[in-house]
């Protein structure tokens, strides 16, 4: 008989309180780590749980660690810490579920932290899949700044232009300036929006405002916004992203590497990704683009569901 798992708790991880979920159909199935999704997307990633045991993290800074430990505000972080936490994390995810290796499935900005511990620890993990791939991020940066100008100057968008020419090209040195170019680069593209006009308004009610006892969100700890909360931790980790190279890591991998992309991701921006790929040494490597899609790829949670489940789910076998 199958044995469904649905936790939500907070883990001591390095003297500090961090909250996890793990949810799942059948603890026989593989495990899947999310990086950088919050755990209140749980909603959302329901369907995946009848093939995979889904485990989330809100590491340092973000969703109800951050409520836990709020008087902490952002003293503290880096990427050193969240790739030492994400480690400790999924040690801690081994042990508890009797499982050898996980497999990570990283997303924009946590695709650092996702590259990062899979070269640190690769006994950890039986597959890497980055969406929204950073590797360069102030090449992408600048990249993502010329396409989405060159884009509304060629559609007319006279409010785009000015408010891309006030900011002017990157580097930046505040959050405010790369939530204006962001606007922009984020904007779903076809796929996304088709996604997101189908999608039932109870899940992302339950995302947004999650229901009275909901085990996917601390209980008990004050609210806080969401959106300035995530904005504060990306603005204290701000100048670490633009140092972020992720060829300094070395080409060689010791695990399979997967990359499920937008075709038009114009923040993380592909071209960067196409490049990146074919230098990697690994067991094995594919890159998939996802037609009419950009940085928001992710939402297209039926597409990657198949993509894991064809090209990563296999690579499991051993890893329980």
């Amino acid at each position: 008989m199958p044995e469904p798992v649905c936790e939500g708790r907070f883990i001591p991880v390095h003297g500090h309180d961090e909250w996890i979920t793990i949810r799942g159909a059948d603890r026989a199935n593989p495990v899947l780590l999310i990086l950088q999704g919050l755990c209140q997307t749980a909603p959302f990633l329901e369907p995946w749980e009848r093939e995979w045991t889904i485990v989330q993290w809100d590491p340092p800074g973000l969703g109800s660690t951050y409520a836990k430990n709020a008087e902490e505000g952002n003293r503290g972080l880096s990427i050193d810490r969240n790739t030492r936490d994400a480690i400790a994390v999924v040690e801690f995810v081994c042990r508890h579920l009797s499982v050898r290796k996980i497999a990570i499935l990283a997303t924009s900005g946590g695709t650092i932290t996702g590259l990062r511990i899979a070269k640190a620890r690769p006994d950890l993990f039986f597959a890497y899949v980055g969406n929204g791939q950073v590797v360069n991020f102030a090449r992408q940066e600048a990249l993502s700044y010329e396409l989405v100008l060159a884009r509304a100057r060629r559609a007319g968008d006279a409010a785009a232009i000015a408010e891309l020419e006030a900011i002017g090209p990157p580097p930046y040195n505040s959050v405010a300036a790369v939530a204006t170019k962001d606007k922009y680069a984020n904007a779903p593209q076809a796929a996304e929006q088709a996604l997101f006009s189908a999608l039932d308004p109870a899940v992302l009610a339950a995302m947004r405002t999650p229901p009275p006892g909901a085990n996917y969100i601390a209980q008990g700890l004050r609210p806080f916004d969401v959106r300035a909360v995530s904005m504060g931790w990306f603005e204290a980790l701000l100048p670490e992203f633009m140092a972020f190279d992720a060829r300094t890591l070395g080409s060689r991998f010791e695990m399979p590497m997967f990359f499920f992309q937008g075709e038009h991701d114009l923040h993380t921006v592909t071209s960067e990704v196409q490049s990146y790929v074919p230098e990697l040494d690994a067991p094995a490597k594919l890159l998939v683009l996802l037609p009419d899609a950009g940085h928001m790829s992710f939402f297209l949670r039926d597409q990657l569901l198949a993509l894991l489940n064809t090209h990563v789910r296999p690579l499991a076998a051993g890893a329980l």
